[in-house]
């Protein structure tokens, strides 16, 4: 999960850096709540792609031990 939050970061620092001073002082990221907003938006896409990530993961886990209870 620090991983997801630290590429979240980056992310967020990247698009300020290149969305320019005069982009990031407009209206429509000028505002704090406007910023919280997308930064939250960022934040929940890479939560649920942990989530499914570890889905996918636990569900190999399952399989696996089900083939091996198989061979046994």
């Amino acid at each position: 999960m620090a991983d997801h939050i630290t590429r979240f970061v980056l992310l967020c620092e990247n698009f300020r850096l290149r969305s320019g001073k005069d982009e990031w002082a407009s209206e429509r990221f000028g505002r704090p709540e406007a910023r919280v907003e997308m930064y939250k938006g960022i934040l929940l896409l890479f939560i649920k792609k942990e989530e499914d990530e570890m889905t996918e993961n636990a569900r190999r886990w399952r399989v696996a031990e089900a083939l091996r209870s198989m061979e046994d």
